[in-house]
């Protein structure tokens, strides 16, 4: 009889314990499958049909979606899918390379928010949030030539020629600049990332050359350090040295020294012209990031590699005539590149600097620039310029 008992109990005990596992496996399948139209995906997600459309029908829409062309795309997209692929698993299909990437570029080029996409693209947000860092990630480590620092002599002096070539500027290898990146405040992280504007913010430092591309970059810092702190760091933020000029300042200039800050100003105008193209082609910035610190580090330098990689992919689509400042010559005007029609909010101008008393070795550069812009390496057009403005 005891027996019986015992196995009684022990029947009803795994009985309970397969409707337990079955109720769970119910319920979790009941998860999976809850959102039917993500199930469409394939058939009416934006991927497969409206990138598909503007591809066959329209390559100036699918490069304004995009900010690139099919070639530019398909030639990206093989550069990664080694870095972004998925299987298929036995519950679903992996989401294709393609639509990672996708995904990927149009959350970086239009910065809607991800639930927005979650919609277009028919993905899960929390799904979209993964790929966007394994994506990002992967657009970092295949554009890394695109993001490299020269760093042999004739690399460097091949910079200096083109400043002087493009910009009659000599011996300058980079124009620096640098602005605060908004992003989500991190939890407990206090008042580490709180910058001078009250928000807060990761630094975006670079080095610009006169082909627009960014020499070298550095992200990530948090926005409390102090500017000067990021980088010993071109004109306001960054104080006078030896190898770091700026201009002449106040209005009590001469007409020498308002030729050097003229020549100065337009040699610099490449990094606030490449920093204007950048928030102006990858919308992210037109708002704060929403992701933390290390999320949007990576983004940042995707961002800044897609960059350089579209202007030597193709500069008359990414970076034409109208997109930059450009003077007139003729008319001894400045006309305004496009990037202005853009607004930026999440790029915040780095604080400007106390006025220290530079070094006597950083001033007698900075004079020897001017005697020889007023000298030797003069342009004809010069004190036109600095009439005007």
């Amino acid at each position: 009889m005891a027996t019986n008992t015992v196995v009684y109990a022990e029947t009803a005990l795994v009985v309970m314990m397969l409707g337990v596992i079955l109720k769970q496996k119910e319920q979790k399948k009941r998860k999976i499958w809850t959102r039917k139209w993500l199930l469409r995906r394939k058939e009416k997600g934006c991927f497969e049909n409206l990138m598909r459309e503007l591809a066959l029908e329209d390559a100036e829409g699918y490069r304004r979606w995009l900010r690139m062309g099919t070639a530019s795309f398909e030639f990206l997209l093989k550069l990664v899918t080694p870095h972004i692929e998925r299987k298929d698993s036995k519950m679903r299909k992996a989401i294709s390379s393609g639509e990672r990437l996708a995904l990927t570029l149009k959350y970086l080029a239009s910065g809607e928010t991800q639930s927005s996409l979650a919609y277009q693209f028919r993905i899960a947000q929390n799904t979209i949030s993964a790929i966007l860092k394994v994506v990002c990630n992967a657009l970092v480590t295949v554009l890394k030539d695109h993001l490299q620092t020269p760093a042999t002599e004739a690399e460097w002096e091949s910079v200096s020629d083109e400043f002087h070539n493009l910009w009659q500027f000599p011996m300058c290898i980079g124009a620096l600049d640098g602005k605060h990146v908004k992003i989500s405040p991190p939890p407990k992280s206090g008042s580490l990332y709180y910058n001078y504007k009250g928000d807060f913010s990761i630094v975006l430092m670079a080095s610009v050359g006169a082909d627009l591309k960014f020499l070298f970059v550095d992200v990530g810092t948090n926005g409390r350090i102090s500017d000067g702190g990021v980088w010993a760091k071109s004109d306001d933020a960054f104080p006078l040295s030896f190898n770091l000029m700026k201009p002449f300042p106040g209005r009590g200039v001469n007409v020498e020294e308002r030729i050097f800050n003229y020549r100065l100003s337009r040699a610099r105008r490449v990094s606030e012209n490449a920093f204007g193209i950048l928030a102006a082609r990858f919308q992210i910035f037109k708002q704060r990031i929403l992701t933390n610190p290390a999320n949007a580090t990576k983004m940042v330098i995707g961002c800044c590699a897609l960059h350089n990689f579209l202007i030597a992919d193709n500069s008359a689509i990414y970076t034409p005539p109208s997109s930059i400042d450009v003077e007139d010559i003729n008319s001894r005007q400045i006309r305004t590149g496009d990037w202005r029609n853009y607004s930026s909010k999440a790029l915040v101008p780095l604080i400007k600097q106390r006025n220290k008393k530079p070094a006597e070795l950083a001033k007698d550069a900075r004079r020897t620039f001017r005697t020889y812009f007023n000298g030797i390496v003069a342009v004809p057009w010069q004190e036109d310029m600095c009439m005007y403005h």
